[in-house]
């Protein structure tokens, strides 16, 4: 369970988060929605522990999120896998040697003669093999941002499935 009690964030002279308390189970599918600029984002990288420049308080299953702490974060880090729309793709690997960095042990759970080129991939093609990379390193937290925004009506559909698949894994 993630829990914030009296979140909030400023960039410069402007709250964009202003004393949020709010708890996510420990399983489930939580979608956050609403207009360009509200704060979507910025709570994902406060969530994923990316940003630690906030006031206020979170737990992680009860325990406190202390930045002091650098083994208490790395634990905590260990258990989120955070995708956002940039993909950060290794262009030079082909679709496989993306797929397998970090999951090398399933290697064999897939078409191992895939060897497209990162770069000839689709942003949404590249979303759908981060997402099965998600499903692959089976952590309790993920955290998506925006994956879908480049899917075309199909894709979405695919990609909402594996969403789905991963919400009922956690």
């Amino acid at each position: 369970m993630i829990k914030l009690e009296s979140l909030s964030k400023r960039f410069k002279f402007k709250e964009i988060l202003s004393n949020c308390t709010f708890s996510f189970s420990s399983k489930g599918l939580y979608i956050l929605t609403g207009d360009n600029g509200i704060g979507k984002t910025t709570l994902l990288n406060i969530l994923s522990l990316n940003d630690s420049n906030y006031s206020g308080e979170i737990f992680f299953d009860e325990e406190k999120v202390d930045f002091s702490n650098s083994k208490l974060i790395n634990k905590l880090k260990n258990n989120i896998e955070y995708l956002d729309q940039k993909n950060n793709f290794i262009c030079y690997l082909d679709y496989l040697e993306n797929y397998n960095l970090d999951t090398y042990l399933f290697k064999d759970t897939i078409n191992s003669d895939i060897s497209i080129k990162s770069q000839s991939l689709s942003d949404g093609e590249k979303i759908i093999l981060l997402i099965d990379r998600c499903i692959l390193r089976n952590k309790p937290i993920v955290l998506l941002d925006e994956v879908t925004s480049f899917l075309d009506d199909k894709n979405f559909i695919l990609v909402m499935k594996k969403i789905e698949e991963l919400s009922k894994k956690s």
